[in-house]
């Protein structure tokens, strides 16, 4: 949470242009967030659809910044409701998910793929591009929905959140990619309100979500994963749970790295939510703001050094 007062008292304490304070706006659509920045009458965004940087980067008084990012985007799974309570049934939508297509679509192109360690964690991420799962196979997928008893396929939903474009357009190509496979997922679009309330409360089969991400793999992975977390995916496994508990108290640096490897790998193979992509963070400001450093969770960290060039 950024305490604005306090960024004002910083800005006052700068040998600078000091601002007298900040106005956060909430404005729902993105071609008025574009159009106010040409106009200037905003100082700054976050441009939430990546399509978009094509629009922004060419605009003679806005610089815009592209960079990556702690965060990405996933997939929740609720793993107590069936028949995604049996392991291969996620582990089969896992294999007909191509994560590249969501990256090209959803994304425009502008990210990557995401292991469950993201890759601004350079030394506990794995690279996506070498996980076999995250290459996506149709036939393995059919394979393990008939084990799982059900050979042609079901219906199923997929929660995302309205005026959220990269989940939007994600949710779209995973539906289309599962359908392939005989899965057929109906895409539900709610207010975030209505959202959150139903992805807290188990309300969903599967739904779209994001996280601005963490600079450590235990508060990346404990709070959402472990049984005893906020535990988003409904999910209990008390291996992965031993794990968890066990990373919190290892200090050398190269143990931890082996050991949040191996926890990743058990993840990808037990699938209790699917991770997708990390759109790029793309920024876009009047030219006369100086001082703004991009800060990759995505929390505009960096308003703390920013001034105004007269």
């Amino acid at each position: 949470m950024i305490d604005v007062r306090d960024l004002v008292k910083r800005y006052r304490k700068a040998d600078r242009n000091a601002v007298d304070g900040i106005t956060f706006q909430v404005v729902p659509e993105e071609t008025q967030v574009i159009a106010q920045l040409r106009t200037g009458n905003m100082h700054l965004a976050v441009i939430q659809d990546n399509k978009n940087y094509a629009v922004v980067r060419g605009a003679p008084n806005l610089e815009v910044t592209r960079s990556p990012r702690l965060g990405f985007e996933y997939i929740n799974i609720n793993c107590q409701r069936p028949p995604f309570d049996k392991l291969e049934v996620r582990q089969a939508i896992s294999w007909a998910i191509d994560r590249k297509e969501v990256v090209e679509v959803a994304y425009s192109g502008l990210g990557n793929m995401v292991a469950p360690i993201p890759p601004a964690m350079k030394d506990y991420a794995l690279d996506p591009e070498q996980i076999p799962e995250f290459k996506p196979d149709l036939d393995r997928a059919k394979a393990l929905l008939a084990q799982a008893g059900l050979p042609n396929g079901f219906k199923t939903e997929i929660l995302t959140i309205t005026g959220w474009p990269t989940l939007i357009l994600g949710a779209q190509v995973v539906a289309d990619q599962l359908r392939r496979v005989g899965i057929e997922a109906e895409i539900k679009q709610l207010e975030y309100g209505a959202w959150i309330n139903d992805w807290r409360t188990y309300n969903f089969d599967m739904s779209m979500n994001a996280t601005g991400g963490n600079a450590d793999p235990d508060p990346l992975l404990y709070p959402r994963i472990h049984s005893k977390g906020a535990n988003n995916n409904n999910w209990q496994d008390s291996e992965i749970d031993a794990l968890l508990e066990e990373g919190k108290s290892i200090l050398d640096q190269q143990k931890r790295i082996e050991h949040y490897q191996r926890v990743q790998r058990l993840l990808v193979q037990k699938v209790p939510q699917i991770w997708l992509g990390q759109p790029d963070l793309v920024e876009a400001m009047k030219k006369n703001v100086k001082g703004y450093v991009s800060h990759p969770t995505t929390f505009m960290n960096g308003l703390a050094g920013v001034w105004l060039e007269s």
